[in-house]
């Protein structure tokens, strides 16, 4: 049986406290353990923030933005 965890990542507008963004990844639980656990986590951070909208990209629906 493989045990699977979650590394999951929300944004909220801070004044209106709208969700504008969520992503996650998961991972064997075994990956994440070991010497190169901290290396497995933040390969896995960095994949779910390669996702995050750049300047110029439309906003999720309902997000706040200024301008």
């Amino acid at each position: 049986m493989r045990e699977e965890t979650r590394i999951s990542i929300d944004l909220f507008d801070s004044k209106s406290k709208i969700p504008i963004w969520h992503a996650s990844v998961s991972q064997s639980v075994s990956d994440l353990t070991g010497p190169n656990a901290v290396d497995k986590i933040n390969a896995a951070t960095t994949a779910i923030f390669s996702k995050f909208p750049t300047p110029g990209m439309p906003a999720p629906k309902g997000a706040h933005t200024t301008t």
